[in-house]
């Protein structure tokens, strides 16, 4: 659904414009949008704005939501909730792969690290 328009907080975003592949690399505005897109309140995605989350945030973000999500003042749980999993969701993959690497630099064992990768996929 390339192009199609939606309108949230009183803006009209494209989903043209999620193009960028990699959402580490996205800007403050376009974690904004997606935090729109995907349906959380729209005071969620100011607290964000707020404090300035870009691309290069949300794979901590994701990683230590349970604490960071309370810390931006995100104090329903089910919201939280629902956050962490959108997150994990954008950026587990990378998380996963990070992870592994990791695994496979201590143990000096590329197998190893490959034999467990399609598990958790």
């Amino acid at each position: 659904v390339s192009g199609s328009k939606f309108n949230a907080s009183s803006r009209d975003f494209s989903t043209s414009d999620f193009v960028v592949a990699d959402p580490c690399q996205w800007d403050v505005e376009r974690v904004v949008r997606w935090i729109l897109e995907e349906g959380f309140h729209p005071d969620v995605a100011e607290l964000l704005r707020e404090q300035q989350v870009d691309g290069e945030c949300l794979e901590e973000l994701a990683a230590n939501a349970d604490s960071l999500l309370k810390e931006l003042g995100i104090e329903k749980m089910g919201t939280r909730l629902k956050l962490k999993k959108r997150l994990r969701q954008l950026v587990g993959p990378r998380d996963l792969l990070a992870g592994n690497q990791q695994l496979a630099s201590n143990s000096n064992s590329v197998s190893f690290c490959i034999s467990f990768l399609p598990d958790f996929l």
